[in-house]
């Protein structure tokens, strides 16, 4: 593109570092970054991964809530059952989900009961800052970020809120989508009860 004299600075390049940031691979962000800078780029952050790249299983980023860090931990399999809320910062009806659910302290109670896990859609942006600023008003219900698509496939989401339900990691049931009204009453009944 340069040989041709095509300015990628406004649509290409912040499109090439979304894509790589989304599919975590940080290290070639970097260097992207570094070789096209832009002032009006999100910084990347850094990475704590003592996992490294051999391991198998679930992980998350769970992002320092003072410096623009993330460190990738593991989620252990769940006996028993597991719900996983599935959400997008910029989905109004993923914020409402998260709002009501927090504020309704049965049903929040019975969730966690259900080993509740809330995660940011899987292959997704980095909304570090949107993170950030949830966990620290709701400890009783933190967000994580999910490290990698591949693995979360059991997860397959088009629509946020999604809410999975697991029994012994067998998928049960999933209810989509926040209305107006909200969704307790699906969510309940998938959850059995």
């Amino acid at each position: 593109m340069k040989r041709r004299g095509i300015d990628t600075r406004r649509v290409f390049n912040p499109a090439m570092l979304s894509a790589l940031v989304s599919s975590r691979q940080f290290a070639a962000a970097r260097e992207f970054a570094r070789r096209h800078p832009d002032p009006k780029s999100t910084p990347i952050p850094e990475i704590v991964d003592h996992l490294g790249e051999t391991f198998l299983g679930r992980s998350v980023l769970d992002p320092d809530p003072l410096a623009n860090k993330l460190t990738r931990r593991a989620i252990a399999p769940v006996r028993g059952t597991e719900i996983i809320m599935v959400v997008g910062a910029g989905c109004y009806f993923s914020r409402d989900a998260l709002q009501d659910i927090v504020l309704d302290a049965p049903l929040l109670a019975k969730l966690r009961a259900a080993n509740l896990l809330v995660l940011m859609s899987p292959g997704g942006a980095l909304p570090t800052d949107f993170v950030k600023q949830w966990n620290q008003k709701h400890r009783e219900m933190p967000l994580y970020i999910a490290y990698r698509r591949e693995e979360w496939r059991n997860v397959d989401v088009r629509e946020v809120p999604h809410f999975f339900v697991f029994r012994n990691g067998v998928l049960q049931a999933s209810v989509s989508g926040w209305p107006k009204e909200g969704n307790k009453a699906a969510l309940l009944k998938a959850l059995g009860g």
